[in-house]
């Protein structure tokens, strides 16, 4: 299995091309990522939990999250984005290396926004080790 780092800068790749893959299609999910760095820290021993950065009226006010890497590039943003956090610090491969939680959401969408915890390490363990039907 790849570390997290190295998986973390292969996705840094294909998602930084606006989260296609090599065929262009969108098969990417924030939240799936955010689980898979979260399988691949606990399996380095690490204690992982998910946190999401939302947008609770962006129904209402139409505010929404624009990663600073997409500026120019997309028209819409997101209500939510979902990352893996562990012991201070913020995994998500579009920045392509962990950052500081506490810098993470100005890096990010150059807002200063909340995360939140979503999962914490036990419920994510439940959730990663869920089986398919």
């Amino acid at each position: 299995m790849e570390t997290t780092l190295e998986y973390m800068a292969r996705m840094h790749q294909q998602l930084i091309n606006d989260y296609r893959d090599a065929d262009g299609l969108y098969r990417e999910s924030c939240g799936l990522i955010a689980v898979e760095v979260g399988k691949r820290l606990q399996s380095e021993g690490k204690y992982p939990e998910i946190r999401s950065v939302c947008v609770l009226d962006s129904l209402v006010n139409e505010i929404e999250l624009m990663p600073v890497v997409f500026k120019g590039k997309w028209e819409n943003g997101w209500g939510c984005h979902h990352i893996c956090c562990e012991s201070g610090l913020a995994y998500d491969p579009l920045l392509g290396k962990p950052v500081l939680m506490e810098d993470y959401c100005e890096l990010m969408f150059e807002e200063d926004l909340p995360l939140r915890l979503a999962f914490t390490f036990d419920n994510f363990t439940r959730l990663a080790n869920r089986k398919r039907r």
